[in-house]
């Protein structure tokens, strides 16, 4: 599965949803949910850092199977009262994260994208 999400506002660490998803499905074999969180940020400029990643249920999966992964920083001002979602794609000849406003699905700021290969190594895992 392919999950997207945010990791830092404005340089400080926050809880993730890759680590939820993680957490919440370890010792489910090979079931996995996705576990979206959602967290609220000023309005104000803000830069957020998010990814996109290729995830697995069982962690050996990783090691024998091809993960993407892309992540970098968008710049944007958010609006009060209006939700936005952190949207990608991920393959082998392109990759790209962003964010989008939920109702009207208006790119936020810059796409973080990756023209060619986003696969990680072995020890990138």
């Amino acid at each position: 599965m392919d999950i997207f999400y945010v990791t830092h506002v404005d340089g400080r660490e926050i809880e993730n949803s890759l680590i939820k998803t993680r957490t919440t499905n370890r010792g489910r074999g090979l079931a996995i949910t996705a576990q979206l969180l959602e967290n609220r940020i000023p309005a104000r400029a803000t830069t957020v850092y998010i990814v996109g990643r290729t995830e697995y249920a069982a962690p050996i999966l990783a090691l024998t199977n091809t993960v993407y992964q892309v992540k970098g920083s968008v710049e944007f001002i958010p609006e009060p009262d209006k939700r936005y979602v952190v949207r990608g794609e991920l393959g082998e000849t392109y990759s790209a994260v962003w964010i989008e406003e939920e109702a009207s699905s208006l790119l936020m700021g810059n796409k973080v994208e990756i023209h060619g290969s986003s696969k990680l190594g072995t020890f990138e895992k």
